[in-house]
């Protein structure tokens, strides 16, 4: 009885179809791999010297990036975003050893102005991120801030 059985599975077993299609894995990953579209470079939105430090700006795929020498840092506000001038000159708030400057970002519809201004404590030519961002306004990059905003980023 019991090598009826046997017989009896392996005949079942030799009809069922063997797959006949296989899967390249290594195929397939490349193919989707190649699908994926890199990210565009970042774009230079502003620049400004202080100090001897030459600082850029970028919009980094909808980050504010600043870039000094080889050094870079992800801002708060959001790209693009720009040093705050008043006619074209960088405004620099000074105080004690430090100069403050200002970047906006978050932006709105009009003209260089958003939302969000982060602050830069340039101090023995290196560059410190203020951990508070002034929101809640509008403020545009080249009509300037007056000392309270630039007081709140020491």
């Amino acid at each position: 009885m019991k090598n009826l059985f046997l017989l009896s599975l392996i005949a079942i077993l030799s009809t069922c179809k063997q797959p006949t299609d296989t899967i390249d894995i290594t195929k397939n990953t490349a193919n989707i791999q190649n699908n994926i579209a890199p990210l565009p470079p970042a774009i230079q939105t502003d620049i400004a010297s202080i100090a001897n430090l030459e600082l850029k700006l970028f919009d980094d795929n909808g980050n504010c990036l600043l870039k000094n020498g080889d050094n870079s840092y992800v801002l708060r506000p959001m790209a693009p975003c720009y040093f705050v001038r008043i006619a074209d000159t960088l405004q620099v708030y000074q105080n004690n050893q430090s100069n403050v400057i200002a970047v906006v970002g978050t932006p709105v519809k009009k003209g260089h102005c958003g939302q969000q201004v982060q602050g830069l404590i340039i101090d023995n030519n290196t560059v410190r991120i203020s951990e508070r961002v002034a929101e809640g306004s509008t403020v545009c990059a080249d009509k300037g801030l007056d000392a309270y905003h630039f007081s709140l980023f020491e």
